[in-house]
């Protein structure tokens, strides 16, 4: 799978230099300067670190839409989609990533206090449906996570600690390589972007191959 994701990577390199400039660099730099906003101007008592985990999370799971799609067409031998396909993926589902994200997150907060098991399963559930998400019908998108969620249960935790380790581990390396730079927020901001724009496709490519196209394959043996 990893080499599969790297191959779809090469094949669709232009492709992905391109939503990364139109979507995903501004995007992260949106939520970025979002968070130093909030450090700056908003009370301690407040938890803008709470705000800081919501964007970064937000940041993944709304581009695993436009990213999925191109990932499936590949895979499934399907016409290419274009730029602008890709491009009214990310907008006609970003509505209800976030809808949805929203309170999985206040719940998974709460959960904290419950030894981190409802913590644990917003979390896994955050990271699987924004896959099912192009189901239009709540239905058939709430049916798909389940099944997604089912099949792979504790080993979607496994991805969700990998997705979330590698984020760490970059922005520290990030943080520790420009420190002394004079205005290092801007400079860490546009690596960041960078970097997002850089891993967010591989990291999305395998998750694809490991949820939706083998839940496609199942679907198929049953008709």
């Amino acid at each position: 799978m990893i080499k599969t994701s790297f191959e779809i990577y090469n094949r669709y390199l232009i492709k992905i230099m391109m939503i990364s400039v139109i979507i995903v660099i501004p995007l992260t730099l949106f939520l970025y300067f979002a968070t130093i906003y909030l450090y700056d101007f908003m009370e301690a008592d407040q938890y803008p670190n709470l705000y800081m985990l919501f964007f970064i999370i937000i940041n993944f799971i709304c581009l695993i839409p436009m990213y999925r799609k191109l990932a499936e067409s590949d895979l499934e031998d399907e016409e290419d989609p274009t730029i602008w396909e890709l491009i009214k993926e990310f907008l006609k589902h970003f509505g209800m990533v976030l809808f949805i994200s929203v309170p999985l997150f206040l719940i998974g907060l709460i959960g904290m206090s419950l030894a981190f098991i409802p913590t644990a399963i917003c979390g896994a559930i955050m990271l699987v449906f924004p896959f099912a998400v192009h189901y239009l019908d709540i239905k058939k998108m709430l049916t798909a996570t389940g099944s997604i969620l089912k099949r792979e249960n504790i080993f979607i935790l496994l991805d969700l600690a990998i997705v979330v380790s590698a984020q760490i581990l970059i922005y520290s390396l990030i943080m520790q390589a420009f420190a002394n730079f004079e205005n290092s927020y801007y400079v860490y901001g546009i690596t960041r972007a960078l970097v997002n724009a850089t891993v967010f496709p591989l990291l999305i490519f395998y998750l694809t191959q490991r949820y939706t196209v083998e839940l496609n394959e199942q679907r198929t043996e049953a008709r």
